[in-house]
């Protein structure tokens, strides 16, 4: 199985000049464990559950600009790489996420959520055989 297959497409994407506590809203608001800023069609910086976390135990301020905390440094994957290559990844970098790219072009995120879940079941039909 490849990152593509299971990777998120519909990213949530918020504005540069978005505050943590509008980031925060978007994430509750789909229920997603991050959002995305892009310039055109690249992704320039990503907000996560954990990156919120650790702003509020530094005390920032929920009205401070969500990109003040957010990765800018994106770590990119191609869609047609296996699963196994994101998890050594994310556990290389210690990251929950990598933005999945085509020919140059980003096309998603897969997170380690995607990917534990998938290996999940996986490992669940195995045993059913």
């Amino acid at each position: 199985m490849n990152i593509k297959q299971i990777m998120t497409k519909n990213l949530v994407v918020i504005d540069e000049s978005s505050s943590i506590r509008d980031a925060a809203s978007k994430m509750r608001e789909y229920n997603v464990s991050s959002v995305v800023m892009r310039k055109g069609d690249q992704i320039t910086a990503i907000l996560t559950e954990r990156d919120i976390t650790r702003a509020v135990a530094m005390g920032k301020n929920y009205n401070d600009p969500a990109l003040d905390i957010a990765t800018t440094k994106i770590l990119r994957i191609e869609s047609d790489k296996p699963l196994i290559e994101a998890m050594d990844i994310m556990a290389s970098y210690g990251v929950r996420h990598l933005v999945v790219t085509e020919k140059g072009k980003d096309i998603g995120i897969i997170s380690m959520r995607d990917v534990m879940g998938t290996m999940s079941l996986l490992e669940a039909e195995e045993m059913t055989y």
